[in-house]
């Protein structure tokens, strides 16, 4: 006699969503993953675009607008590092690095010997490739979570609209997005929201603004990236990289800026032709540029409403209640970094395993 396999669903499709699911699947369970968004990968993201003439594409160009690089330091991370560097889906970048705003005895802090990871062909490439095997429905966004004869079902779009049901549930979201699904799920027990609560609330994750650039040809700047550390109180920028400096990039000259955290809070609803105009207007300040000479011919801003954790728990990474079957996974629980996000999937997937 067959033991039916357990039903888990997934809420998020960020790397740690999809790490969680991954990890799960391979151990036997049957998961089914929720994106509200049109496409896996969260903020391991890759922009592509086509450059038309009289309406007719001929040719394309890309950005990394999210995460743009990551380092690995743990044994787990290393070794599934090693296995996408195996699959060609990730390889080593090693940019020439400057430093603005920063005394040059500090500059060697972003030097030193610290390997620098990147997807290929773009930073979406890891994620993809989790979720190639994986039940990955994208457009479906989860608003509430409901408990029915002791299985969770999921309201999509709609209180009225449900998926499941499901054993257990793992939510894979930013802090605030946690907040939100657990304050409209009225079935969630208290213990579990209080939890939650008592690490959302330390925390949140702050926004970022994100300019992508595509230039006719190539800049005279004699650095690939560059952290940004102005000397004032209110910077606009914080990063600085020239994307196609990437391994296996599309031929051509593409830029990625991202903006600070301080900044980019404050102008969280301008309109995306005034970020344009300023993040540009910075970054030829910043590099001396020439603003008339160097224009480039494609620009798009993207807005990460929830894009970096300041602060984040290392220990032990998740949040599960094996009594509820609910559980809570993220970068922003693991130290805010790519590495992170996927170590807190994989041991929240263990703890699930083992039933603890």
């Amino acid at each position: 006699m067959s033991i039916p396999r357990k039903q888990v669903a997934v809420i998020g499709a960020g790397l740690a969503g999809l790490a969680c699911a991954h990890h799960l699947q391979t151990a036997g369970y049957c998961v089914t993953v929720f994106e509200k968004s049109r496409g896996a990968g969260g903020r391991m993201s890759t922009r592509r675009f086509d450059i038309s003439a009289d309406q007719n594409p001929v040719s394309t160009w890309q950005c990394d607008h999210g995460a743009q690089y990551f380092t690995a330091r743990d044994a787990l991370f290393i070794k599934q590092v090693d296995a996408w560097i195996a699959l060609g889906v990730v390889s080593i970048w090693s940019p020439i690095l400057h430093s603005f705003g920063v005394k040059p005895d500090l500059q060697s802090q972003h030097a030193g010997k610290l390997t620098r990871y990147v997807g290929v062909p773009g930073m979406s490439a890891p994620a993809r490739q989790l979720a190639r095997d994986l039940s990955v429905r994208c457009e479906q966004r989860v608003v509430s979570i409901k408990k029915q004869a002791d299985q969770w079902m999921l309201a999509i779009d709609s209180q009225n609209n449900l998926a499941g049901p499901f054993d257990q549930l793992v939510i894979a979201l930013p802090a605030q997005q946690v907040d939100d699904l657990l304050a409209a799920s009225t079935d969630v027990p208290l213990a579990f929201v209080e939890q939650a609560r008592a690490s959302t609330q330390q925390h949140a994750l702050s926004p970022c603004w994100a300019l992508m650039l595509h230039f006719a040809e190539r800049l005279p700047l004699p650095f690939d990236a560059a952290f940004v550390n102005p000397d004032n109180s209110k910077p606009v920028l914080s990063w600085i990289c020239r994307d196609s400096s990437k391994p296996s990039r599309p031929v051509g000259e593409s830029w990625l800026l991202h903006a600070s955290t301080g900044w980019s809070s404050q102008q969280l609803e301008t309109q995306n032709t005034d970020v344009i105009q300023a993040m540009l207007a910075e970054f030829n300040v910043i590099c001396g540029l020439n603003a008339d000479r160097h224009v480039p011919i494609h620009a798009s801003a993207h807005r990460w409403r929830f894009a970096q954790a300041q602060q984040s728990l290392n220990a032990p990474g998740f949040i599960w209640q094996p009594q509820t079957g609910l559980g809570i996974c993220g970068d922003w629980l693991n130290q805010g970094r790519v590495e992170g996000a996927w170590l807190s999937a994989y041991h929240l997937a263990q703890a699930i395993l083992i039933g603890k």
